[in-house]
């Protein structure tokens, strides 16, 4: 399991959930997760660390499409 480090915070949901409703209305097929990570990191101007699997999956051709930074961070055993 990861953990965050005291430093992160969490976004104000006044701005964040109306970027989600924009992102869902460019991406319906994501799940609400998805669609969090995606607004999150548009508001915040930040780079998203996907597992090697969610790399594979339907989040990272979303993130490219939305200008978003992303990395595969591997998961330690």
């Amino acid at each position: 399991m990861l953990l965050l480090s005291d430093e992160i915070g969490l976004p104000d949901p006044r701005p964040l959930v109306p970027a989600m409703v924009d992102v869902t209305s460019r991406h319906p097929r994501l799940n609400i997760m998805n669609i969090e990570a995606v607004a999150a990191a548009k508001l915040l101007g930040a780079r998203v660390l996907l597992s090697p699997a969610a790399a594979e999956g339907v989040i990272a051709p979303v993130l490219d499409a939305e200008s978003i930074r992303w990395d595969v961070k591997p998961v330690r055993g």
